[in-house]
């Protein structure tokens, strides 16, 4: 049987695809090695997610007094933790199956490998089977970066997938890398009690990426919560014992902690694929080359996703499925969009960001407009206690077309599909300003932002 389209990658990427497929009539099978899922729901925004939940529970609990409540003596049973993140990727796997039966498509399991534009070649528990497709979409996500400095033991020196599953809780956890997974991860430890110490190799957290306003106050929030930071720095030699770790770094600091999180990033996972061999054009990273509809150099052949070394999101790889889907049935819809994807990052407070920052808007425009608005000047966050953090827009001065907009607090993840929205449909100053937002709500802020860059605040300064 020759499909309509042979996925190789269960991820966000990979099941989109073949969801959305399948949901145009195409006939589909999926190739996965693993668990359906990939790194998202199995290892990373998923069971991150359910355990950041538990740590800011139980600091909520632990401040219960503050809202006139009493809460004695809580505390947190990290096995029972660690189940109840179990049982939440369980049900929601068990759900994408379900789906995949509904919308008859053949899931296989094992390891594919490109052995022509239009076949792919299985290894599985089941032996090999070559696979022939009309369409290929290449979805294999990537694989956590190994440092020679950090050889992961999996006992003192932990990876993302070893750290969700922690049976006792370390009184001191040094975590390297202060990108996504490691302020995460840093969030949930901290909520339970652990000691903090967070190594970066570069000068600022989460990769520079951020608005830097906004970084001074994730960076305040850090000391708030009493982490020893270490920026611009590397672990050069690590001693791993029974009794714990000690690590040096390039300065000559000695930090000991009871265990190691490695948290420095992904890599494109593409070796070993068959890829080059059946003519898929890769990058220097291994990262493959796609054009603006997800194809690669093969008219046939589309990649997703992490292994494009794109924006390493599980949205973004999502929405790269929807258009490889779409291009490949000549429907609408079918070209990437990587001007206004959307970042978020599940600290407390929450934090969230799409578009430019004020010094890249300036570098690409010249003059802009910029409007801020603090967190507690919001009626519902004061009821709330939830006062911490900042909501910044950042728009063209010729126009005044939002180009920028960066969200520090209380459900900062749900305001930024406001404001991409307002983004990627070309919304102005005034047209965030004079739309009306319900009261009292944490939206508010955008609007009262829109209104300080214009000049004419309300409850702002």
């Amino acid at each position: 049987m020759t499909f309509d389209f042979v996925i190789v990658g269960g991820g966000p990427g990979g099941y989109t695809a073949a969801l959305r497929a399948a949901s145009l009539g195409a006939s589909v099978a999926l190739v996965e090695k693993e668990n359906l899922g990939g790194v998202c729901l199995n290892w990373g925004c998923i069971p991150t997610k359910a355990l950041l939940k538990s740590s800011k529970l139980l600091e909520l609990m632990q401040n219960a007094k503050a809202y006139g409540l009493s809460c004695e003596n809580p505390g947190a049973d990290l096995p029972a933790v660690i189940s109840r993140k179990d049982k939440v990727v369980s049900q929601l796997r068990t759900g994408l199956i379900k789906l995949f039966e509904q919308r008859k498509i053949e899931l296989i399991n094992g390891q594919g490998v490109l052995i022509s534009p239009s076949q792919v070649k299985v290894s599985g528990p089941e032996g090999e089977r070559t696979i022939e497709g009309r369409h290929i979409i290449w979805a294999t996500g990537g694989q956590v970066v190994e440092l020679p400095s950090l050889p992961v033991d999996g006992k003192r020196v932990l990876d993302i997938r070893q750290a969700l599953d922690l049976s006792e809780l370390p009184a001191h956890m040094l975590i390297v890398g202060a990108g996504v997974i490691g302020c995460e991860m840093a969030q949930f430890f901290s909520g339970l009690g652990c000691k903090i110490s967070l190594v970066e190799l570069l000068q600022q957290p989460l990769g520079g990426w951020l608005d830097a306003d906004v970084e001074k106050l994730v960076v305040r929030s850090f000391k708030k919560r009493k982490y020893k930071t270490y920026f611009g720095q590397s672990v050069t030699n690590l001693e791993a014992g029974d009794g714990g770790v000690t690590a040096t770094l390039d300065s000559g600091k000695s930090i000991e902690a009871d265990a190691v999180l490695v948290a420095v990033g992904m890599r494109p996972f593409s070796a070993g694929m068959g890829l080059e061999e059946a003519g898929v054009e890769l990058g220097r990273r291994g990262e493959i080359k796609v054009n603006e509809h997800a194809q690669t150099s093969l008219d046939s052949v589309y990649a997703i996703g992490d292994v494009t070394g794109l924006q390493p999101l599980a949205h973004f790889a999502a929405h790269m499925g929807l258009v490889a889907v779409h291009h490949a049935l000549g429907r609408g819809h079918a070209e990437l969009d990587t001007e206004w994807v959307p970042k978020a990052v599940f600290i407390e407070p929450e934090l969230a960001w799409v578009g430019l920052s004020e010094a890249a808007a300036k570098e690409r425009y010249g003059d802009v407009l910029t409007g801020s608005f603090m967190v507690r000047g919001l009626g519902r966050a004061t009821a709330e206690g939830r006062i911490d953090g900042l909501i910044k827009l950042v728009a063209r001065a010729e126009d005044k077309v939002l180009v920028g907009a960066h969200v520090y607090g209380a459900e900062a993840d749900g305001l930024i599909g406001e404001a991409t929205l307002a983004l990627a449909h070309g919304i102005t100053l005034e047209g965030l300003a004079n739309t009306i937002h319900a009261h009292p709500t944490y939206g508010e802020g955008l609007m009262e932002a829109a209104e300080d860059a214009l000049g004419l605040p309300i409850h702002g300064a």
